[in-house]
């Protein structure tokens, strides 16, 4: 896993965290045929090992490809909407992301206590260019969040409202 973080605009001292979790490289069986590689060996080398056999040296950079999609899941609260969020959470899988205002004439509000707006978290959404984003961190006085779902959906699509106990699973492609 590689974990990365973006310092946030907030009346206390925040950051923003971006874990990206790896994968492996794909086994490419032409190159372990045509290194005439013991099927046998195939698994460990798949799994990264060294392995002497037969006298033979054997490494996994003779059998393994390119590189593959790993799940990224970024997470930001606790802040203003600033630039330089798009390109941290560019292409995440799941985008984890304050909405403390859903109603739109809260901006001022979302402004002076360092928050963001439905539509704010929505828009870094869009141009992060993540798959999907989960609103949560909203203020107690929003009794009903998802009466405002429709101000982060007319700029991004891919939104669910946070609930307790809530469980996303997210795939390798």
């Amino acid at each position: 896993m590689v974990l990365k973080t973006i310092e946030l605009e907030h009346s206390a001292i925040c950051l923003g965290y971006s874990l990206y979790f790896k994968r492996k490289k794909k086994f490419d069986i032409n190159k372990a045929t045509n290194m005439n590689i013991p099927k046998i060996l195939w698994n460990r080398l798949q799994k990264e090992e060294k392995i002497v056999y037969e006298g033979i040296r054997y490494d996994y950079t003779m059998v393994l490809g390119e590189e593959r999609k790993g799940i990224k899941l970024s997470f930001i609260t606790d802040t203003r909407p600033l630039s330089n969020i798009c390109n941290f959470i560019k292409d995440s899988d799941l985008f984890i992301c304050e909405g403390t205002y859903g109603d739109d004439n809260d901006i001022d509000k979302a402004i002076k206590n360092k928050h963001m707006t439905f539509r704010e978290a929505a828009t870094l959404a869009k141009n992060g260019e993540v798959k999907e984003m989960l609103l949560t961190h909203f203020s107690p006085a929003m009794i009903n969040p998802n009466e405002y779902l429709e101000n982060a959906t007319e700029v991004f699509n891919n939104v669910t409202i946070g609930e307790d106990e809530i469980i996303k699973t997210l795939k390798f492609t």
